[in-house]
């Protein structure tokens, strides 16, 4: 509650070939209510530059965690079309559900994500994201975090990232 995170993100695809930046940024206005915005640019493609759908949402914890039972949360976001037909999805909405347990310093996660694109043209996106965090000290983390992902380019998985870091 009346805290604000602001995160970035780099990422390269090697086909088609472009680099997407992302700044995501959170703010919470309860202890089990946020809303959230993210901000997409691609940059560096032969095609086209600029900035893709930004998304605004909200996550919402409906079931605080027990003794023996998880938290469990939802988002609900959409997107609003950028205006450029190449990095455009004319749009879209999102559901996700996010599973997380403390065990002692471990602190676990599982969600899952459904995207409807406006774009006819494109799949609907399902990803699927599950990590661990163990806090090794007062104020430090290792984290690991595992996301498989059918893309709206795709009609199968076409990515999974295996992420660690502290």
């Amino acid at each position: 509650k009346g805290k604000t995170a602001i995160a970035t993100g780099a990422e390269l695809s090697v086909d088609p070939d472009f680099y997407r930046f992302v700044l995501k940024t959170a703010y919470g206005v309860t202890d089990n209510f946020e809303i959230g915005m993210t901000v997409p640019y691609v940059f560096g493609s032969d095609a086209t530059e600029g900035f893709e759908d930004a998304a605004i949402g909200f996550k919402y914890r409906f079931f605080d965690e027990g003794k023996y039972g998880p938290s469990l949360a939802y988002i609900l976001s959409a997107s609003v079309p950028s205006g450029r037909d190449q990095l455009s999805t004319d749009g879209r909405y999102s559901v996700g559900l996010i599973i997380s347990k403390r065990v002692g310093p471990v602190n676990g996660h599982l969600n899952l994500f459904y995207t409807k694109p406006g774009k006819g043209s494109l799949e609907d996106e399902i990803s699927f994201l599950t990590g661990l965090d163990f806090a090794a000290s007062h104020n430090f983390k290792l984290l690991a975090e595992l996301q498989v992902k059918k893309s709206s380019f795709s009609d199968k998985i076409d990515s999974i990232e295996g992420r660690i870091g502290y």
